[in-house]
């Protein structure tokens, strides 16, 4: 006979377990990769802007930003700052490349994503640790409440925090990624 005091779970998807990242996606809108892929992967929304309000900014970023009022945790100028930075340090390592193939090397979405939750999470590691560790930890206690003993994540601690990393297929530009961290 079944104990029924043991929870019922169904089987863990893998991606369900990233708390980091439902942290993350919980911040922007969309809010899941399904749907920002459906808004960013045009290669319309690629490169620079070299006209109208947000010149200097990524295409990325006016698609992002159109149509915001009350679906943003993140303020504009937020926004406007973690872009600015991905651009720069983007023109930085792509200048030469861009010369030497007379082509401009663009961000494609998932790139530029990459670089953006990794602009928030500095940010908050660095300005707003406290507060992150209470939010990721309210993200796990979300997770847990319908899993079993065994399937239970450990809070994290402020030790957690400060490691982060990548996964991406190959051909990703991982290492373009990594090379902008860096700087």
């Amino acid at each position: 006979m079944a104990n029924p005091s043991k929870k019922k779970s169904k089987k863990i998807n893998f991606h369900e377990q990233l708390v980091l990242t439902q942290w993350l996606w919980s911040k922007f809108n969309p809010d899941n990769i399904k749907d920002m892929h459906e808004l960013l992967d045009l290669p319309v929304h690629e490169g620079i802007e070299h006209g109208g309000d947000n010149v200097g900014q990524t295409k990325f970023f006016t698609e992002l930003t159109r149509d915001l009022v009350g679906k943003q945790t993140l303020d504009i100028d937020t926004l406007r700052r973690y872009d600015r930075n991905i651009v720069c340090h983007w023109l930085q390592i792509s200048e030469a490349r861009n010369e030497q193939a007379n082509s401009e090397l663009n961000l494609k979405y998932f790139q530029y994503l990459s670089l953006l939750f990794t602009e928030y999470y500095l940010d908050q590691y660095f300005n707003h640790s406290e507060q992150m560790l209470e939010e990721l930890n309210a993200t796990v206690v979300a997770y847990n409440e319908d899993k079993s003993d065994s399937e239970i994540l450990q809070p994290y601690v402020a030790n957690d925090l400060n490691k982060v990393a990548y996964w991406s297929a190959t051909g990703s530009g991982k290492t373009l990624l990594m090379h902008i961290n860096i700087l």
